[in-house]
This record gives structure tokens, sequence and C-alpha cells, in this order.
């Protein structure tokens, strides 16, 4: 069996080491978004979402996973 081992210089690298951490839950949450828009288009019968409404519920989806961007977000 392989391995990969990740290594991080901390603190000097703790924005990487968050980003690796958290790309599950971010994972998690691109599946959740896509089910949500194909409810949206199928059940609701909305063909468009507006910028806005996409940005907050993708805020919304990182807040309710005790995530924020700068978890996901190299620096």
């Amino acid at each position: 069996m392989s391995k990969i081992i990740f290594e991080f210089n901390l603190p000097e690298e703790d924005s990487e080491f968050e980003a690796c951490a958290n790309a599950r839950n971010l994972a998690t949450i691109l599946w959740d978004l896509d089910q949500w828009l194909r409810d949206q288009e199928k059940h609701q019968n909305r063909d468009e979402v507006g910028v806005t409404e996409l940005r907050e519920k993708i805020g919304d989806m990182l807040h309710d996973t005790g995530m924020s961007w700068e978890c996901v977000i190299w620096k």
C-alpha cells in the first residue's frame, strides 16, 4: 500500500495546512451546493440563481460547517 505524507512548517505554513485539512469538508460543500442547485432547477422550476443568492448560499454552507473562506484559501 502506498502512502503520501504531507509536511508543513508550522506556524509559517499554517494557512496551507488549514486548506489541506479542510479539503474534505470543502468537497462536501461543493457536493451539497450542486444538490441545492439541482433542487432549484428540478423542484423549484428555476433556470437561474442570482449571484448574490449563490454567494450567500456558499457563505451559509461554510458557516454551517464551522468554516470560513480563510480556512480554505492559501494566503
